[in-house]
């Protein structure tokens, strides 16, 4: 592998990596308003059925996170004479998924934590 095939296999992977990453955010703003606007409204099998499909595009971007970025640290421990850093992605394929990962979970506990409001509301009433 040239140093121009290893810079244009490090720049396809951050790409893979920040647009799974992007596309995460997006959807991320997308179920936060839901729950803000929506989630007190929701049925219990709507509240599901929404936060598994969130929940199933979240594991899809964490994978694709994860791969991307370990595949910049394998290439670059193979390839170091151009590619100093390779610590820096294999620590970062370990960081960028846990951080999505926190996400997803808080996320997740305030679209539940709204839903709850309307039922504890109707159950003290």
């Amino acid at each position: 592998m040239t140093e121009a095939e290893f810079f244009e296999f490090l720049n396809d992977s951050v790409a893979v990596a920040t647009g799974s990453l992007m596309a995460f955010i997006t959807v991320l703003f997308g179920y936060l308003l839901c729950a803000y606007f929506v989630g007190r409204k929701l049925t219990l099998i709507q509240l599901v059925s929404v936060t598994l499909a969130y929940s199933i595009f979240a594991t899809i971007n964490v994978v694709s996170i994860h791969y991307s970025m370990s595949r910049i640290g394998e290439i670059g421990a193979k390839y170091s004479q151009f590619y100093a850093n390779s610590d820096t992605a294999e620590l970062l394929s370990l960081v960028m998924p846990s951080l999505v990962g926190f996400v997803w979970f808080m996320s997740v506990v305030y679209m539940v934590s709204e839903y709850r409001k309307r039922h504890d509301a109707q159950e003290a009433a």
